[in-house]
């Protein structure tokens, strides 16, 4: 019988676009993905992962999310995040990251 996975409290978080898991445990083995909250309006708080972020959400309001906005992956850390304004790390401030694309639709 396999063992069931314990995740935590902030890997329990899903992405709104892709509804694929967030948090800073998403599964044992695979690194952290920090998620992205943006304000929906009225309070309405929507998390998405960083890839989603940028190239799903952030695209329908290019008034709002002027300047440099990336999905990164660091090398140092593991951490996958969205560098706001830097070429580093969210989680760590690394310039050792790897930048990524848009997540492919299955």
């Amino acid at each position: 019988m396999a063992k069931k996975e314990t995740l935590t409290r902030s890997s329990m978080m899903e992405c709104k676009a892709c509804r694929c898991p967030v948090g800073e445990a998403v599964r044992k083995g695979e690194p952290p993905v920090l998620p992205f909250r943006i304000d929906g309006g009225n309070n309405d708080w929507e998390t998405f992962c960083p890839q989603c972020a940028v190239y799903v959400r952030m695209p329908k309001e290019p008034a709002r999310f002027v300047g440099f906005y990336f999905p990164v992956a660091c090398l140092v850390c593991r951490t996958i995040s969205v560098a706001v304004g830097a070429h580093v790390c969210s989680a760590c401030r690394s310039r050792h990251i790897i930048y990524l694309p848009p997540k492919i639709a299955a």
